[in-house]
């Protein structure tokens, strides 16, 4: 009985680590997603909807920066 409340918490922390680390991958993956697509279209397209090319080209680095 003892052993089992021992391992409690380690499975808690566990899960929410990987369930951290599942988040921020389907996150990044939409992320990539959505610069793809953006990045099909033309400065003049950018331009319209408020974004630049160098926004796009900010953003893929700051996803990598510690929060």
């Amino acid at each position: 009985m003892a052993f089992h409340d021992m391992t409690r918490p380690a499975n808690g922390r566990l899960r929410r680590a990987v369930g951290t680390i599942v988040g921020e991958f389907f996150a990044w993956r939409d992320d990539a997603a959505s610069r793809r697509i953006l990045g099909r279209l033309t400065d003049h397209e950018l331009h319209d909807i408020g974004l630049s090319r160098g926004a796009l080209d900010l953003s893929k680095r700051d996803h990598f920066r510690s929060s």
